[in-house]
């Protein structure tokens, strides 16, 4: 038992072989084994002594043993399936590759309470969508309602601030704010993150550029920094007051918002009305950002 209670303590520990021990009569050895046996005790290797106790840790969660780990269902990660994916890319990874899978699952990012739903588009490499804007508005007009987010329809949402921060502060993501009208714009931020509520959800990006394969469209968040999140009533600046719209502003109050029941962007320097959007998540790095 002692044996077991370790391997459970132990990362990466996936199995115990438990041996009566040759230099110490009445007691054990216990070995702690980075593979599974998938083929239970036939495989093992027959020792001196034909009493050893071979005890693996079990997949959960619906996971079945393949090979040195666990496969997992889609919304399941970890050696032993035993946690939710962290975000769209993981179960990706995990091999989840098909456009016939895409879909709104549940994720729960590392310093997540609670997990939330979110647009997995596996056929866009696993990509999270936090943001969609397809016929119906938003109504994000008062912080609580701008952290919790909302969801109105599967082409109207967006999972909140307060969920978005956990989501991109767990790893390096690439943002691409996908717009439509006659045409799809689009622009790309490398490095997008929004930081905590403490910071007003401040919007950071390392650069920004047109995406490739759409028309080109400038930077959203071009006012002087910080660049933090203004709702009706949080409004110290009037920013909000003055696009009519929660969103991203910089202290100047410049900038173009997303959630603006008339989204508008700035294309070849004109500012253009658009119709339906898009913001999707792509990780490009691993979970150790924390």
């Amino acid at each position: 038992m002692e044996c077991m209670i370790q391997c459970a303590l132990v990362k990466g520990c996936k199995a115990v072989n438990v041996c009566p021990s040759a230099d110490h009569p009445g007691q054990a050895d216990c070995a702690l084994l980075d593979e599974q046996n998938t083929g239970g005790c036939d495989q093992l290797q027959e020792g001196d002594n034909p009493s050893c106790l071979f005890v693996q840790r079990n997949c959960q969660n619906g996971g079945t043993p393949g090979g040195s780990k666990c496969l997992c269902q889609l919304q399941f990660a970890g050696p032993f399936c035993e946690r939710r994916i962290r975000d769209c890319r993981e179960a990706y990874n995990n091999g989840w590759t098909s456009s016939s899978v895409d879909g709104f699952y549940l994720i729960r990012p590392v310093t997540s309470r609670d997990p939330f739903q979110v647009l997995c588009k596996f056929s866009w490499l696993g990509s999270t969508v936090p943001l969609r804007r397809n016929g119906l508005k938003l109504t994000l007009n008062t912080w609580p309602a701008a952290r919790n987010g909302q969801f109105r329809s599967p082409d109207c949402f967006f999972v909140g601030l307060e969920n978005l921060h956990h989501l991109t502060n767990q790893a390096h993501y690439d943002a691409l704010f996908i717009f439509v009208k006659d045409v799809v714009y689009g622009v790309k931020y490398v490095g997008f993150s929004v930081w905590s509520a403490a910071f007003r959800y401040e919007l950071a990006f390392n650069y920004s550029y047109p995406h490739g394969g759409v028309n080109g469209s400038g930077n959203m968040f071009n006012g002087a920094p910080p660049t933090v999140f203004f709702t009706q009533d949080r409004d110290p600046n009037g920013c909000a007051g003055l696009h009519n719209a929660p969103g991203w502003y910089g202290s100047d109050c410049n900038g173009y918002s997303p959630f603006s029941d008339n989204v508008v962007l700035p294309v070849n320097g004109v500012d253009t009305p658009m119709e339906n959007g898009n913001v999707v998540l792509i990780r490009t790095g691993s979970f150790d950002k924390l």
